[in-house]
């Protein structure tokens, strides 16, 4: 058995300036877990998974929620804007 015969044959691909979320879509459109990053001359550049993607929007989402805490928290809340 060769690889070729379970390997993709569309391969889907992001860029470089693919965002985090057009790349969690494209993933989720195309029911992949891993998605190849390719430059201009769709040469591979790296790889990323789902869990990267994951994991970078948690971490996005906790720094958001550290900042909105503070905010609320913080000595100015409450006083009126002079």
């Amino acid at each position: 058995m060769f690889v070729s015969r379970s390997m993709t044959r569309r391969v889907v691909t992001a860029g470089p300036n693919t965002s985090v979320f057009e790349a969690q879509e494209l993933m989720s459109q195309h029911g992949v877990r891993h998605l190849p990053v390719v430059d201009e001359n769709h040469h591979v550049i790296g790889m990323v998974s789902v869990r990267d993607l994951y994991a970078f929007v948690l971490e996005e989402m906790s720094e958001d929620l550290r900042a909105q805490t503070d905010y609320i928290h913080g000595e100015s809340y409450g006083v009126a804007a002079h």
